[in-house]
């Protein structure tokens, strides 16, 4: 098969320096990993035409369970061509690949693999506890409305960004030391969204007449994937 001796010859010495070894295959689908079992690289084929390749990234989360982003989801990778029609185009795109991996991607993923925060228990314990109310002291001390409007937001978003600061390495430290602000933050956003569909809260999570909703879990993924993933934003679609 055409993808398996293209993997094999392109990409699999690309892993191998990097100290990845091929862990899982099947039909079209190859699976490294290193020896921690702490981060994963899939490539795979689309199943459905036109043929194109597919990379996605895991690593190990404060559940020692596997989170999960694709390539195609990061700035400056959205527009990314893997599709090919022969063999010539297949290897290029491999190449292309393996140059992504080794120059950026895996180097990142070791950085989010690091420093990805999360919400402790202490922390989360104290947001399911009244968050409407904090939500309101939230609105009081910045001075914002209760309204389900873009700038109000763009306002969340801008205050993660300060308080998260450029250096990766300090997010936890950061996300501690500002504990109090973030749950305030949190239960503001939630409250907003609430208020606009109507919803209920049960111990931080939002209840709506279909499905739930997770304002801890949204903030938590704009700190960590915000400036690299466009779609991870606390800005609504529906207001974007």
């Amino acid at each position: 098969m055409q993808l398996t001796k293209a993997v094999r010859d392109i990409l699999l010495p690309a892993m191998d320096s990097n100290g990845f070894s091929l862990v899982d295959s099947a039909t079209a689908y190859y699976e490294f990993g290193i020896n921690d079992d702490s981060m994963r690289v899939i490539v795979d084929k689309n199943p459905w035409p036109p043929s194109e390749l597919r990379v996605s990234f895991c690593y190990r989360d404060y559940h020692n369970s596997f989170s999960r982003f694709d390539l195609k989801q990061l700035s400056g990778y959205q527009c990314l061509d893997l599709f090919f029609n022969n063999k010539e185009e297949l290897e290029t795109k491999l190449e292309r690949i393996a140059n992504i991996l080794e120059t950026y991607a895996l180097s990142f993923l070791v950085s989010i693999r690091d420093n990805h925060v999360y919400w402790g228990d202490r922390m989360r314990l104290r947001f399911s506890v009244n968050p409407q109310q904090q939500a309101d002291s939230y609105a009081k001390k910045k001075l914002l409305s209760m309204s389900y409007e873009s700038p109000n937001f763009l306002y969340l978003e801008n205050q993660i960004a300060t308080m998260r600061g450029e250096s990766m390495c300090k997010w936890r430290h950061n996300f501690e030391l500002y504990a109090d602000e973030i749950i305030g933050l949190s239960s503001y956003y939630g409250e907003v969204i609430r208020r606009n569909y109507h919803a209920k809260w049960n111990s931080g999570v939002l209840v709506y007449d279909q499905g739930s909703g997770y304002p801890d879990a949204d903030v938590v993924n704009y700190w960590n994937y915000g400036i690299y993933i466009p779609a991870c934003r606390l800005v609504p679609l529906n207001l974007r």
